[in-house]
């Protein structure tokens, strides 16, 4: 089984390279190797510094993953297109032959053991779709900066 996980990113230079280093020791920390995740990150048009700190990361990715199933790699777009557009690029950039595809958010609001955890529950799934959104419980905080707090609200959202 093959799951390709996009990760779009626009100037996440400071929070991907830790997000992209804690998915690789989760990917071979454990003694199955299945299935085998294609990590593409898509560079949604970042500014020059955040673009080359995306380019090392997922280099440093690919080179620890080098050795088994898994694979990382960039797709750099030249100019700001937005975060679905960036998502759905990345879509179709996978590999053809993935069972799944998906998406995680560069900034590890979902942390990479749990994006790891899901990859290895799907071939137990017969769904067509899976869909997951963070939810506040009990003991759980979900951090966001007082602009998206109150945009999402003026949203409606």
């Amino acid at each position: 089984m093959i799951v390709s996980c996009v990760i779009p990113a626009l100037n996440e230079g400071a929070r991907l390279p830790g997000f992209l280093q804690d998915l690789g020791r989760h990917l071979l920390s454990t003694s199955t190797l299945d299935p085998a995740i294609e990590v593409v990150v898509v560079d949604d048009g970042s500014d020059t510094e955040n673009l080359e700190k995306h380019r090392d990361a997922v280099e440093r990715l690919a080179g620890t993953l080098a050795q088994g199933p898994h694979r990382a790699r960039l797709h750099a777009l030249p100019s700001n297109r937005g975060k679905a557009e960036a998502i759905r690029i990345g879509w179709s950039e996978s590999r053809s032959d993935a069972d799944w595809i998906g998406f995680v958010d560069a900034d590890g609001a979902v942390p990479a053991h749990e994006v790891v955890r899901l990859a290895r529950m799907l071939p137990s799934f017969t769904l067509d779709v899976l869909a997951g959104s963070r939810i506040r419980m009990a003991g759980h905080a979900i951090r966001r900066s007082a602009f998206r707090h109150f945009r999402r609200r003026s949203l409606g959202t």
